[in-house]
């Protein structure tokens, strides 16, 4: 009986912490979503709170609804977790409730049958009837162990009530818990709602403006146009400039290994005649010395020759260490528009980088990352800068300022210009930033820190 109670109360903190870490993972993942949404609020009130921004407030609205609707997912899976902890924790009190009516019924069953016999078998006269006295302390030891066993019948009584109260507590604490649920997901409903509405009305207003939209639309594409054709002529100059490295770091490997050669060979001509003096010495014998003929060295391995300098690996390397952790290249700025295909109140455009905006023309724009200046270029009003780190480039236009120069060596975070205003709205600032690997695009959101 002792080992059968330890079983069962086994299983039954077994099945309390049977859904521990999913429900951990889905907490944790909510708390992050939270944090994300209170980040995405504050980004709209300053968007807001300046002026009304169509653009930055659709991409923020349509973000907050992406967040809303991860959340309400959370929620919906924290929900089957609690009805399944429910169902679970419901077995455990029937099965609770059956073994504490099997064991009041053997108690009773004992306490009657000791009731009925209590006067025929009393304790003195069963043990004195025995016909020795080994068979006298048996009886005692039967007598004694019966006792024992209605004392642990009563004790696990006890604790099979005591089971059953803590997991009828624990019950009650999980139906208040999915109340508790279900109430946050009707709330977070109802924002999905406002959310979709607000959305709805930005929508209503891009689209009335939809002329002024796809003129900027149309500056962001040429501005894109010329940056592909400037990295594309600037890797085609890297592309020369590594060579011609190479091909002298290559021309000094070869030298030096023409050197190592021709000591080697020198070398081994003075071994030989060393050994051909020292023959004529020697006592001459009648027997011919044996030749043997030296074994053919094989051919050196083909060394597998570099593509980019070392400099550029160096550089590479630490660019790509730092993925997920570098800073916004815009001072006070927020996403305006963001990286891939755009769906702007009806009108859809691929956008090969992701667009800044501030409150004001003018705030400072710094390298989200050390390297060197590749080139400067002048597009019409603006400029557009040009930054190398090893493989990658990263790209910054539509600068009213700029205080670099080609060649120069900038660290992390150093301002390199200042931004020119919005072909939408000449009151907002505009930074356009775009990440190439080689001549493939890639998404800079992926490499900045949220």
């Amino acid at each position: 009986m002792k080992y059968l109670f330890i079983l069962l109360s086994f299983f039954l903190t077994t099945n309390i912490n049977a859904q521990p870490t999913e429900k951990t993972a889905l907490q944790n993942s909510q708390s992050n979503l939270k944090n994300e949404l209170v980040a995405l609020e504050a980004e709209y009130k300053k968007v807001s709170s300046s002026k009304e921004k169509s653009l930055a407030s659709l991409r923020i609205i349509q973000d907050k609804i992406e967040v809303r609707k991860n959340m309400i997912s959370n929620i919906n899976n924290e929900i089957s977790i609690l009805d399944r902890t429910l169902t679970g924790t419901q077995k455990d009190i029937n099965l609770l409730n059956q073994k504490l009516a099997q064991l009041k019924k053997d108690y009773a069953k004992s306490i009657v049958y000791a009731y009925k016999n209590k006067n025929s078998y009393d304790f003195v006269t069963f043990v004195f009837s025995a016909s020795n006295f080994n068979n006298a302390y048996r009886r005692v030891q039967y007598l004694k162990e019966y006792r024992n066993y209605r004392h642990r019948q009563v004790e696990e009584i006890k604790s099979y009530k005591a089971s059953l109260q803590g997991k009828l507590k624990i019950y009650d604490g999980q139906k208040k818990e999915k109340s508790d649920v279900i109430n946050n997901q009707s709330l977070a409903l109802n924002d999905l709602a406002g959310e979709q509405t607000n959305l709805d009305n930005v929508v209503k207003k891009i689209s009335g403006t939809q002329n002024t939209l796809a003129v900027a639309i149309q500056q962001a594409k040429k501005r894109q146009q010329k940056i592909n054709s400037q990295i594309i002529a600037i890797n085609k100059r890297e592309e020369l400039e590594r060579k011609k490295i190479l091909d002298a770091e290559r021309k000094r490997q070869k030298e030096t290994e023409a050197l190592a050669k021709a000591a080697a060979k020198a070398e081994a001509d003075r071994l030989k005649k060393e050994a051909a003096k020292n023959k004529t010495t020697t006592t001459k014998t009648t027997t011919t010395p044996k030749t043997t003929t030296p074994k053919a060295e094989p051919k050196p391995k083909a060394i597998e020759q570099p593509q980019y300098t070392q400099a550029e690996v160096n550089a590479n390397a630490s660019f790509e260490s730092n993925k997920g952790r570098m800073g916004y290249p815009l001072q006070n700025g927020y996403i305006r528009t963001r990286f891939g295909v755009q769906d702007l109140g009806g009108v859809k455009w691929n956008n090969e980088g992701t667009t800044f905006a501030s409150s004001a023309p003018g705030s400072n724009v710094t390298a989200i990352f050390s390297g060197t200046i590749k080139s400067v270029q002048v597009d019409d009003d603006t400029k557009t800068v040009y930054i190398s780190h090893g493989r990658y480039i990263s790209v910054y236009g539509n600068l009213s300022t700029v205080n670099v120069s080609v060649g120069q060596a900038i660290t992390a975070n150093q301002i390199i210009g200042k931004c020119a205003a919005s072909e939408e709205d000449p009151s907002e600032g505009l930074l356009e930033l775009m990440l190439f690997r080689d001549n493939k695009i890639e998404n800079p959101e992926r490499w900045l820190r949220r």
